[in-house]
């Protein structure tokens, strides 16, 4: 894993990931969900620059060319599921994946997203 001073890079890279990650695992619908609204702002209008995160955004774009439906959303509320994986992640040096059993330790959080969902 690479080390980034800005927050926006970071939330680009771990971006690009997933939808990598998604993409291996034969999924071509997604919706992507981040807290950087700069990031959110640049995807949905497709745009980069030249810039580190720039060359972060053009990475994605060129991703998710491979999805038959992709939608960026900011979401302005704090992702409590997100922020615990995050904390999880100070711990590990290693890349983790989730894809189908909820990790032990965000259970609670994912099962209170989903009845929100529901609702």
């Amino acid at each position: 894993m690479q080390a980034v001073d800005r927050v926006d890079v970071a939330e680009a890279i771990a971006a690009k990931h997933a939808l990598n990650i998604a993409l291996k695992a034969g999924l071509k619908r997604a919706i992507l969900e981040t807290n950087c609204i700069t990031l959110a702002h640049h995807l949905q209008k497709g745009r980069d620059e030249p810039s580190e995160f720039g060359s972060m955004v053009k990475d994605i774009l060129h991703v998710v060319s491979n999805y038959v439906n992709i939608t960026f959303s900011h979401v302005r509320s704090g992702d409590i599921v997100a922020h615990n994986m995050t904390k999880l992640s100070r711990y590990n040096s290693e890349m983790l994946v989730w894809l189908e059993e909820v990790p032990y330790s965000i259970h609670e959080y994912v099962m209170h997203d989903i009845s929100i969902l529901n609702e």
